[in-house]
């Protein structure tokens, strides 16, 4: 994503509309929700930007899923 438009992105910023995503995202992820959080990334995505940005999720999500999920209920059990 190009600086400018993830600066704009909803996550981001001290706004009210920030800090619902943000703790929305936050409790998903206490929940172990990983795929659910990460969803709903790109579903905002997808609704600010369009499709612009497809190929790139799709590859993030499957990175996230495949690496980064596993180490995070890892983390979760020792918790």
């Amino acid at each position: 994503m190009i600086l400018l438009e993830h600066r704009q992105f909803i996550s981001t910023g001290r706004g009210a509309a920030a800090k619902a995503f943000r703790a929305t995202e936050a409790s998903l992820l206490k929940q172990g929700k990983f795929m659910e959080a990460f969803d709903m990334n790109a579903v905002s995505i997808r609704g600010q930007y369009g499709n612009k940005y497809d190929g790139a999720l799709k590859e993030a999500r499957d990175y996230y899923e495949k690496n980064i999920v596993p180490k995070l209920k890892e983390q979760q059990k020792g918790n």
